[in-house]
């Protein structure tokens, strides 16, 4: 089991690494005085030129007190841990659980079958899933434990029909929204129409472009970078005048919350017409998952000079011409560019389509 409370200077929770590299970065690190800081590679980083993050102790445990007072946790809770270390997602369990005077339980590795059984066993109250393992749940129709009382989801596109046949199956659902940057969550909880509550270590802002900003309690501490050398980035030359990092995502801002536009306003100009991009994904994963085929189909934006935007859809070679032949009847008027198809995706280790 991880012990979090390891006498090491600094843990790097990247299995890409090397040796050499990780003698690299360890001296280097020394030489700054960097030390109780934990390495993640960014989103979709797998290695050599890549970029990550380094997150201090301290950063991390902010974050995980915020999540627990949000749930309303207390010692009498205990947190499965049924994600990779090596993402913010995973790690942050570990330190939610010594929070609350214990060490996470394993449910790991992942088996929707065996989930229930491990969760009642160990008496379980709180987990976190990414949408991947919440299909398995829903495909087997594994009904929840009534001892469960919180299933926190996030780190990928949850559609509104995955996430109602989850909770129709008695799954205590809580999304949530976060990032490396602000070592783990940056909104906990949505209303049924996504609008996202922050929690109160972040202070949230947003422009007339709809660019998101924060001003956090948990953020970061150095951006690590390396292509033939490393190089670090502390968190104080990234931060505007006011001491707002600017995110990859846009947003909009009201008195209900947090609404996640995506990396642009949620639509999307193709061909000449205006393309809600958000309900698109909707269709496809409603479209799959009544037709058997969920994760069989991903739709990617591509930027052209022509076009402004084209859609590209991804199939596995198994999946029948009829079933792609229907979807694109049912999204009508919208034009797939092109069709790409292969035998197998490209998924990140928690199931997230890496575009090629």
């Amino acid at each position: 089991m991880f012990d979090i409370n390891t006498k090491e200077d600094n843990i790097f929770l990247v299995p890409t690494l090397n040796e050499v590299e990780i003698l690299e970065l360890s001296l280097k690190l020394k030489t700054e005085n960097i030390s109780q800081h934990y390495l993640l590679a960014s989103s979709g980083t797998t290695g050599g030129s890549w970029k990550g993050y380094l997150i201090s102790k301290q950063a991390l445990l902010r974050n995980a007190s915020a999540v627990n007072e949000r749930l309303g946790l207390t010692k009498d809770d205990i947190w499965g841990a049924s994600l990779p270390l090596y993402h913010i997602g995973g790690l942050s369990i570990y330190f939610r659980a010594q929070l609350l005077g214990h060490s996470p339980i394993d449910l790991r590795p992942w088996s929707a079958d065996g989930l229930v059984d491990k969760i009642l066993k160990h008496k379980v109250t709180v987990i976190s899933l990414v949408p991947t393992q919440v299909f398995d749940l829903v495909k087997l129709n594994i009904t929840s434990p009534g001892t469960l009382k919180t299933v926190l989801v996030g780190g990928d596109f949850l559609s509104r029909e995955l996430a109602d046949r989850f909770t129709h199956l008695g799954w205590p659902l809580v999304r949530t929204f976060g990032m490396t940057e602000v070592s783990s969550q940056l909104c906990t909880g949505a209303d049924p129409d996504g609008h996202y509550s922050p929690l109160p270590i972040h202070d949230i802002k947003t422009d007339i472009n709809n660019n998101l900003f924060v001003r956090s309690q948990s953020l970061f501490s150095y951006r690590v970078s390396k292509q033939e050398e490393w190089s670090l980035t502390s968190i104080s030359e990234l931060l505007d005048h006011e001491g707002y990092l600017k995110l990859p995502d846009k947003a909009s801002l009201s008195n209900r919350g947090l609404k996640i536009l995506g990396r642009d306003d949620g639509h999307i100009k193709s061909s000449g017409h205006l393309i809600s991009y958000s309900e698109l994904r909707e269709t496809l994963d409603r479209f799959c998952l009544d037709h058997q085929c969920w994760g069989e189909m991903e739709i990617q934006l591509n930027p052209t000079e022509r076009e402004g935007m084209e859609l590209i859809l991804h199939c596995l070679n198994k999946l029948p011409e009829a079933i792609i032949d229907e979807f694109l009847h049912l999204i009508s008027p919208v034009k797939i560019a092109k069709i790409k198809k292969q035998d197998l995706f490209n998924r990140t280790n928690l199931g997230k389509f890496k575009y090629p």
